[in-house]
């Protein structure tokens, strides 16, 4: 069962626009941040989440206690976007587990929590916890912004595309929780967050006699598609999204029924976001494959048998990435194999 947010957490989250005499009756109730939702308070029973989520299996259990960290404004979850309306709304993290970026949520006319939801980077739901309604009895007076105005008078706002601003220690602690996703141990030096992997470029790589790296035409669009796209490259609607599935195995774009198997090559986004694919023609793969990413967590080839990782690699001549930071790809206790060890 979810380890439930401590009392004064759903306190703190809760209780700012609950008026005193009724602070008592919400106790176990859980208010959506103020920095997710705008002016849209939305309230969900902690006890019913508790409940809905006790039959969930562990991956999932564990995406939903992600979900409820960010739903209290834990700034240990970074958030990256979000909208929200009178509806409901969505917001998307940093990383939230295995895979899972997104969480949704709808509400009633009341402003009570009437769904809540995981989802994977593609939008396609991993969990979803329904009819999470807070008691009849504790609705009234939780929610000043809910009272101060009426439901059919409340506008739309839309906090889409807007980033939400985060402290430095919030992005501290975001790192971290990406790290430890990354499976990065706390002895390496790599636990101030991650070392991003970053393009490397053909005529630096020949001058310190090192294989690999991209031409001057690659650097460019990869500055450019920066500028356009930001840190994680350009969105490739082809490509696939290798999930984790609730069983551990690895599944293609969130279809459980739908185990990887073969050989791929693989690249791990900086969102942490993992794509495999056919190397076509082998010429810049991993370059293509990242949306043309100037920096990835890191980058190679892995084998996948019915769904569980066999072994994998940093052959990557786009990106290079160091055998010691391999970890970041994300694979657990599967078995690496280090290209540079192999030529020696």
């Amino acid at each position: 069962m979810i380890s439930s947010l401590g009392s004064a957490a759903r306190k703190s989250a809760a209780l700012p626009s609950v008026p005193e005499q009724a602070r008592g009756a919400v106790s176990d109730q859980l208010k959506v941040a103020s920095h997710i939702v705008g002016k849209h308070d939305t309230v969900f029973s902690s006890g019913v989440l508790d409940e809905r989520s006790a039959s969930l299996k562990p991956l999932q259990r564990q995406w939903i206690d992600r979900a409820r960290a960010a739903l209290a404004g834990d700034s240990g979850v970074a958030v990256i976007k979000a909208e929200a309306n009178e509806h409901g709304g969505r917001f998307e993290l940093a990383q939230i587990l295995h895979g899972a970026q997104h969480v949704a949520f709808q509400r009633d006319p009341e402003g009570r929590g009437s769904e809540l939801a995981v989802l994977d980077s593609q939008g396609a739901p991993l969990v979803r916890l329904t009819d999470l309604l807070v008691h009849a009895g504790q609705v009234r007076g939780t929610s000043s912004t809910s009272a101060r105005t009426p439901p059919e008078a409340q506008r739309r706002t839309s906090l889409a595309q807007a980033r939400v601003e985060q402290s430095a220690a919030q992005s501290s602690t975001a790192l971290k929780r990406t790290a430890e996703a990354a499976a990065i141990t706390d002895d390496e030096p790599a636990r101030r967050g991650f070392t991003p992997v970053r393009l490397k470029v053909q005529t630096q790589q020949q001058a310190l006699g090192l294989p690999g790296g991209v031409g001057p035409m690659e650097v460019r669009l990869a500055k450019k598609t920066r500028e356009l796209h930001g840190e994680n490259g350009a969105p490739k609607s082809d490509a696939i999204v290798a999930n984790q599935a609730p069983d551990g195995s690895w599944i293609r774009n969130g279809d459980i029924t739908d185990k990887l198997h073969g050989s791929f090559i693989f690249v791990r986004l900086l969102d942490g976001t993992r794509r495999v694919g056919n190397a076509v023609n082998g010429q810049n793969a991993h370059f293509q494959l990242a949306g043309r990413a100037e920096e990835v967590m890191y980058a190679g080839r892995v084998e996948f048998i019915a769904g569980q990782v066999s072994h994998y690699d940093n052959q990557s001549g786009t990106y290079v990435p160091p055998g010691e930071l391999c970890a970041q790809a994300g694979f657990d206790d599967a078995r690496f194999e280090d290209e540079a060890l192999k030529k020696t």
